[in-house]
């Protein structure tokens, strides 16, 4: 079925999500240029499927200091204190350690956080804005318990267990 262009019914404005909570994945990270010179990195954040907005973006911007300390100078003069809060959202491992920024944008990249959204108001518009972000809540099921030590994956039947499948009935599966 086709359609006709219809300049009337074009919407002049966009339409901004609600405050609130979005569960996202770091889907794209960009550096970006302000008219004032000023450098940004911007990360394109993909709100999860299973929520409302699913498949949209928001967007959350780390800007360059202008009075970089050390911290932040190893960081190309990114806000360090900013770049660890977002690591520790998308939970990478504490004490690891980077040759350079954009090894921690790639560890960064495809991890889950929860961004914090708010509206702000400029020109008398309103506009989102992350203003931060923190770790999904991950809890796990009743009766859930790692098998082995350290990092050791589960063996196959004990995670048949823990699902409930049984290997010899595909009708349990869900999908």
């Amino acid at each position: 079925m086709g359609f006709k262009f219809d300049k009337e019914q074009a919407n002049q404005e966009f339409s901004i999500k609600p405050e609130g909570d979005y569960t996202c994945i770091i889907d794209k990270i960009e550096t970006k240029k302000a008219n004032s010179g000023n450098t940004a990195l911007n990360f394109w954040l993909k709100i999860a499927t299973g929520q409302a907005y699913a498949g949209a973006y928001l967007f959350y911007a780390i800007w360059k200091k202008k009075e970089p300390n050390d911290n932040d100078l190893a960081v190309d003069g990114y806000n360090f204190g900013q770049l660890m809060s977002l690591g520790g959202a998308a939970g990478l491992t504490d004490g690891k350690e980077y040759g350079s920024l954009q090894e921690y944008l790639n560890d960064l990249s495809g991890k889950t956080i929860v961004a914090v959204l708010k509206h702000r108001e400029y020109d008398g518009k309103q506009y989102e804005e992350v203003k931060s972000v923190k770790a999904p809540e991950c809890q796990p099921k009743a009766g859930f318990t790692t098998a082995g030590t350290g990092n050791s994956p589960l063996a196959q039947s004990e995670m048949d267990s823990i699902f409930g499948l049984n290997n010899n009935n595909d009708n349990n599966l869900p999908f």
